[in-house]
């Protein structure tokens, strides 16, 4: 049996599930001969996705133009399936899943979209934690960077940060530029839907099915297909957008300014701010760098809470000042360039303390030179501070499987992100390798 048919079985059995579906446009069917792991805590998730998976898309052009045989599929997503098909319907998908006998990942979420659908509710009349306002509809299939072009004219806002990012993240449960006011990003979702492993379409929410409601806010990602998702919105007006690169000569600097961000008058208590920083080293070039994003919630110039950051001499400004929230997401979309890169992602928290920040970088910069002394492309890691803000405002918007007491992280959490954006595929175990060495040396030198 070829690999192909190992997944999907033959062509003529998707032909067949058409027949039993409404009408729909020609059946894309597509060979994809890797997909990239990704960070270790989805990966311990994901343990039973080695054989049957699938991916769903509603593309605006044919699938084969859109995505030619490549050995690069979404780093989203920790497992790695050999095909993927189109759907225009949800029945359509059911029907995939209830002949094939899937394996689901929930998180298989392609974003290239069509017209996206939209709408908006009033919650006159629903009770969720106190929240009163419009919530928004959105189709699985969507970016944040398409979402917020389309909230600007309302004044609404949600969670994402990352143009590129699919809403897929919110069973992350992700971060978000709000999070210090209302957790994380699973924390906005009132609503789930999803089409099951035997192919039923679910309506999840707090009254119906609340286990899997629970679980679905990063609770893990086999439970089903999302195809919508119901979020709150909050109302939004300018604000004010921090982004500065930090070049060689003020990484130190930097790096002191992350360290003093959770102690007391740090900034972090001041929860309209939040912070998206990242620490990048070219092992070509031998260059080390650090950039930051970050949001705070009122249109004054450089808040205090930022001035740390803003206080370092020799910072390059990219596009700081007060600005609308789809401005400061649409300065993310080249972050992490077209897609041409190999991307792997590895994860691991750290309590916060003074060594934290170069125990991190030193030790990236150690490892790389090490094991990746020829690399292709970059390195780096996104250094994700976690105060007991973020884990209070959790708490009291519904709560999630994390359940983090923000009486035991007093002083804070950093979420390390490392990553390695390569060209060729011949780097790939020498990836996986220094990812796996960097996790443990770090853990091993921040419990110490």
């Amino acid at each position: 049996m070829s690999a192909s048919s190992t997944v999907f079985g033959i062509p003529e059995l998707l032909q067949q599930i058409a027949s039993e579906s409404p009408p729909l446009d020609l059946i894309h069917y597509h060979r994809v001969s890797r997909w990239q792991n990704s960070s270790r805590t989805l990966r311990s998730c994901s343990t039973s996705l080695d054989r049957k998976t699938l991916t769903y898309s509603v593309p605006r052009v044919k699938v084969d133009d859109l995505m030619p045989e490549v050995d690069f599929w979404n780093p989203a997503c920790p497992s790695n399936p050999e095909a993927e098909t189109a759907y225009q319907t949800k029945r359509y998908l059911c029907n995939i899943v209830k002949h094939l006998n899937l394996i689901i990942a929930a998180s298989i979420l392609e974003d290239v979209s069509k017209d996206p659908r939209y709408s908006f509710d009033p919650m006159q009349n629903m009770d969720y934690g106190g929240f009163r306002g419009v919530y928004a509809k959105f189709e699985a299939v969507l970016r944040w960077g398409e979402i917020y072009e389309f909230l600007n004219p309302f004044g609404l806002v949600l969670g994402g940060r990352v143009w590129q990012v699919g809403t897929g993240s919110i069973l992350g449960p992700g971060m978000t530029f709000l999070s210090q006011q209302h957790g994380w990003m699973s924390n906005i979702v009132f609503y789930y839907e999803l089409v099951t492993g035997a192919g039923h379409i679910l309506q999840v929410n707090q009254q119906r099915y609340p286990d899997l409601f629970w679980a679905q806010r990063a609770g893990g990602n086999n439970f089903g297909i999302d195809t919508r998702f119901d979020l709150k919105t909050y109302p939004v007006g300018p604000i004010f957008a921090l982004n500065k690169l930090f070049l060689g000569n003020t990484d130190q600097e930097f790096m002191d300014a992350m360290t003093a961000w959770p102690l007391r008058s740090g900034g972090h208590e001041d929860v309209k701010g939040e912070l998206m920083p990242s620490t990048r080293y070219t092992t070509s070039s031998d260059t080390l760098d650090a950039a930051i994003t970050a949001r705070y919630d009122w249109n004054i110039d450089n808040p205090l809470a930022f001035e740390n950051f803003t206080a370092i001499a020799g910072a390059v400004d990219i596009g700081s000042g007060v600005q609308n929230f789809s401005q400061l997401v649409n300065t993310t979309s080249t972050q992490f360039g077209t897609g041409s890169f190999r991307w792997n992602w590895y994860s691991t928290s750290i309590r916060f303390s003074n060594r934290t920040m170069n125990i991190l970088v030193e030790t990236m910069v150690e490892t790389a030179k090490e094991l990746l002394t020829d690399l292709s492309g970059f390195l780096g890691v996104a250094d994700e501070p976690i105060s007991r803000y973020y884990a209070a405002a959790a708490l009291s918007n519904g709560g999630d499987p994390y359940n983090l007491d923000p009486e035991a992280i007093e002083g804070g959490l950093l979420v390390a992100d490392f990553y390695v954006a390569s060209n060729l595929a011949s780097e790939d175990a020498a990836v996986e390798n220094y990812l796996q060495t960097l996790i443990e040396r770090v853990e091993e030198k921040s419990n110490k």
